[in-house]
């Protein structure tokens, strides 16, 4: 096995069970320089907020002033979420102020325990609900992925005993207490206080305390829900998690990260086989067009077809924390099982609805939030100086006729003139992930995953230095040309994903100067709701090339949403035509229609950015 999965899954850290389970692996951090949309979303969030020292300062005397117990809310996350999205960010870009804020950072969040070693906004009297064992959840996940980055043993040391200080205290007021975990919350039938499965099961094997596993054990046991045995459901239900009786897209997701390592950690296949049916299930029944789901609020909702519900049009519908969960759940999905159907859905839902969340123009605003429309209030945050600025990610995703900035979801003050939004807190875990996880390590060779220009420095198997240079224009083309640098010839296997065909895969060998060719679908393609539904009462199509929807934004070009017509399509395949765009884009095309007119189109990712409502844009379209 490659030395650096050994090294990764070296005893005394969060991913040691992995050596025995799973298939795909990350490569070191700083492996990776990419070029293109990948590398220039990660440098962009790395000079916004997670390398603000006032914003992290103002995330920890959340815990040290008690803010959330009484009222029951959620500024407990931001710390840990934000946490875990900077220090993958750092993974891929390696900038040393960004580490030295988050060392920082992670030394203040520690002098905020109390004598107990409990860090949480709730006061003891008003602790075990609401929300508090999920901000408990993000404290010690936030701990855990600052360790995979840390230069600071000394410090590495003193987090571990504050996790598990923090973590025992947990532990034995719950006891104290009664109550199994899922009712120390008052929502959704407990699920977000049982996602901190996750954190525990990592913290047992960092730490090897029997007491840590015991606690999962317990968790798993107990069903994770109110009256209702989540952890099982998958195995016994095959019509997906909108017909469960908590429908949460994000926790539940969370729930079942939890879940699959524990089931890494006891060996128990069944666990594993439970979060791979729900993510089947998930791909069967819940993703949207743009690879999200949540078309009702933030649940699921069977939203391969809630998607054509014009009910929900305008409404809040597909939350960047449930794409962003939805990406790293799929990620630990194919990481344990190999299955490229996972990745697929990564894709898509970062080419589309995440990259689309971005906020990429600069807004002039008044100082005086009096003269803000109620939409822009909800779509900004305040610095302490009272001067509004623009959050760096958008909350939710139209999908027929709308704007973006409707509301910033999760959206709390943490000053008397500072707000912020859990989707701003979370969405960098998302923009990394693509760049870290570009591509990783097999047992015995590499795969690759995602394709843009660039380059990527690995070990083989037999540990010598080699570098695989990646020449491509995607996702707005489909050539690659993939050629390795290698010191001497070796053996190997390379897989190659294709998108939704599989794995590409080739084992021989290799020489230096080698090189693999890749001609990768770019038709424009047209998909009928009447596809997707029987019950097509109001037929819609859409339209996509290669990994990128195309939306009509009318700031481009205007366009009729409520006319009736069809694109020219032969086999379901359009012969589109090149076209410009005044707003920045990766793609524009003209499409033909029945009519004898055309419709202008760009990339979804990068329609609706004016947010403004004379400028609507859409990703479906009504039939004729």
């Amino acid at each position: 096995m490659n030395k650096h999965i050994l090294d990764f899954c070296a005893s005394g850290t969060a991913y040691a069970p992995r050596k025995h389970t799973d298939k795909l692996f990350p490569l070191p951090q700083g492996s990776a320089k990419w070029e293109g949309v990948m590398d220039w979303v990660n440098r962009r969030i790395a000079g916004q907020d997670i390398l603000n020292p006032q914003l992290w300062k103002t995330f920890v005397d959340q815990f040290r002033n008690l803010v959330d117990g009484g009222n029951n809310l959620w500024r407990c996350e931001f710390w840990g979420k934000m946490m875990r999205g900077a220090c993958m960010t750092y993974q891929y870009t390696c900038d040393k102020e960004l580490y030295r804020v988050l060392e920082d950072s992670v030394k203040d969040l520690l002098s905020a325990a109390d004598e107990r070693g409990r860090i949480s906004t709730y006061s003891v009297e008003t602790q075990l609900d609401g929300w508090d064992i999920w901000g408990r959840k993000y404290i010690l996940l936030g701990l855990q992925h600052f360790m995979e980055i840390s230069e600071n043993e000394v410090l590495n040391k003193e987090i571990v005993v504050a996790m598990q200080r923090h973590a025992d205290a947990f532990i034995e007021d719950l006891h104290a207490s009664g109550k199994p975990v899922y009712l120390c919350s008052r929502h959704w039938l407990g699920i977000n206080s049982t996602s901190i499965l996750e954190p525990m099961v990592r913290l047992y094997s960092i730490t090897g305390e029997q007491k840590y596993l015991d606690f999962a054990t317990e968790i798993v046991s107990g069903g994770g829900a109110e009256g209702f045995d989540l952890f099982n459901e998958p195995l016994v239900n095959d019509k997906g998690p909108a017909s469960y009786p908590v429908q949460k897209a994000y926790e539940m997701m969370s729930c079942f990260e939890g879940l699959l390592e524990y089931g890494r950690v006891t060996g128990e296949e069944k666990w594993i086989t439970s979060a791979l049916n729900l993510g089947k299930h998930i791909l069967q029944t819940e993703l949207t067009v743009i690879g999200c789901a949540g078309c009702t609020h933030e649940l699921f909702d069977g939203s391969k077809v809630a998607q054509f519900n014009e009910e929900l049009a305008g409404t809040i519908m597909q939350e960047t924390c449930v794409s962003v969960t939805l990406m790293k759940f799929m990620l630990q999905l194919m990481s344990v099982s190999g299955e490229a159907a996972f990745a697929d859905v990564i894709e898509t839902a970062f080419y589309n609805d995440l990259l689309g969340s971005v906020n990429t123009r600069d807004v002039a605003y008044e100082a005086d939030p009096s003269k803000h429309n109620a939409k822009e209030v909800f779509h900004m945050r305040y610095t302490d100086a009272h001067k509004p600025e623009v959050f760096p990610f958008d909350s939710y995703s139209p999908l027929m006729k709308g704007t973006r900035g409707i509301k910033q979801a999760g959206y709390r003050p943490i000053t008397e003139t500072a707000n912020y939004s859990c989707c701003a807190a979370i969405a960098a875990a998302g923009t990394a992930l693509m760049a870290r996880n570009a591509v990783m390590y097999t047992p015995d060779g590499l795969a690759v995953l995602f394709y843009e220009k660039g380059e990527v420095s690995f070990l083989t198997p037999a540990g010598k230095e080699g570098k695989l240079t990646v020449k491509t224009d995607y996702p707005v083309g489909g050539e690659i040309a993939l050629t390795f640098t290698l010191s001497e010839p070796e053996t190997f296997r390379l897989a190659l994903r294709i998108p939704e065909a599989g794995w590409q895969e080739e084992t021989r060998e290799w020489q230096n100067g080698d090189t693999v060719t890749l001609s990768l679908d770019m038709d424009v393609k047209v998909l009928y709701s009447s596809d997707l539904t029987v019950n097509d009462a109001d037929p819609h199509y859409s339209l996509r090339r290669g990994p990128l929807v195309l939306a009509a934004d009318t700031e481009v070009a205007p366009y009729d949403f409520d006319r009736r017509t069809d694109p020219v399509a032969a086999d379901g395949i359009v012969s589109a035509t090149e076209a410009e765009s005044d707003i920045d884009h990766l793609l524009a095309l003209d499409i033909p229609l029945a009519d004898g007119s055309a419709l202008r189109v760009i990339d979804y990712a990068s329609a609706g950015k004016s947010w403004k409502e004379e400028y609507p844009f859409a990703c479906w379209f009504k039939r004729g």
